[in-house]
């Protein structure tokens, strides 16, 4: 990280939220859809907390006062926004910022789990303080795009808790095929069994997504000796049995729980949490598979289904 960063991102002029999210890289055509005659003045999008296409991108306005450099030198930024929803909706009469809040916190779990990156609008000025029963608006004097893209190092999807990143995080994470590419010695002749190609992609994806925790136990995986957070790749529907390499069909499991979903006596179970966790089981128990994930003519009551060799 490079002295002074904080310094480096900290606005110094007062930027229109609209010319910021256009140049971040979002549509901003539909802000002229008012009575007004300026659209950088609709009040259905000038005071939004966060601004995103769901598929590709997000925008966050964040305060720079939040903002700090953790241990390993990366900017970050803690936040809880559903929580501070529920607070605020507690409190009543913030229904309009509770509505913000949440949409910030929906637009960070849209990241989480369609992998997309995060642009920052960087405010500094008067903040609101809901705590000490404040009923101002926060006022912002100054406002910058960050010129880096942002990425979520872990959010926790029971309790709200997100840790941002400047810097996206692909390469924090890895498992068992990382390490087999990185740690091979170029001179070592090796027999090897026929195997599936597997998408380095589709793996990156869900170990992101996974946030460093196994989508199973949910417990966090072991640290690397360079200080990397590991997890390993599980194909719930075998390859070899018609499943496809795709992100709706693939897990991030600790290594206790990959060996027991391949060779344990609950590999039937852990089949069909994960298989419900990535949404092709309904909550009645129906199986709704898209066709790209599951094995062509495949129901779940097929043993073959749960054949795991």
């Amino acid at each position: 990280m490079i002295p002074g960063v904080l310094d480096e991102i900290r606005p110094t002029e007062r930027r229109r939220v609209i010319d910021l999210v256009r140049e971040a890289g979002l549509d901003v055509s539909d802000w002229a859809d008012f009575k007004g005659d300026n659209p950088a003045e609709n009040p259905k999008y000038c005071y939004e907390w966060a601004f995103t296409d769901h598929a590709t991108l997000a925008v966050l306005n964040l305060w720079y006062e939040s903002m700090f450099v953790d241990e390993s030198g990366h900017l970050s930024q803690q936040m809880n926004y559903r929580r501070f929803a529920i607070d605020l909706e507690s409190k009543g009469g913030h229904a309009i910022w509770a509505r913000r809040a949440r949409a910030l916190d929906l637009a960070l779990q849209d990241s989480v789990r369609l992998n997309f990156p995060i642009r920052v609008i960087v405010n500094e000025g008067r903040r609101q303080d809901i705590e000490q029963g404040s009923d101002k608006a926060s006022k912002v004097a100054r406002r910058r795009l960050d010129v880096q893209l942002w990425s979520i190092a872990k959010y926790d999807w029971m309790t709200g808790d997100c840790l941002l990143v400047r810097g996206l995080i692909a390469d924090r994470y890895v498992d068992q095929f990382s390490l087999t590419k990185t740690d091979e010695h170029p001179d070592r002749i090796e027999r090897r069994t026929s195997q599936y190609p597997r998408s380095e992609q589709v793996r990156i994806a869900v170990l992101i997504r996974a946030c460093g925790c196994c989508e199973y136990c949910k417990q966090p995986g072991f640290e690397t000796h360079d200080g990397r957070i590991y997890l390993e790749t599980h194909h719930v529907i075998p390859l070899s049995e018609g499943g496809r390499d795709h992100t709706d069909n693939v897990a991030a499991l600790c290594p206790e729980h990959h060996r027991q979903a391949h060779y344990g006596a609950s590999r039937d179970g852990i089949c069909f949490t994960l298989l419900t966790m990535l949404g092709h089981i309904g909550s009645s128990g129906d199986q709704i598979m898209p066709s790209e994930v599951k094995p062509s003519g495949a129901k779940l009551s097929d043993a073959k289904l749960f054949d795991r060799r």
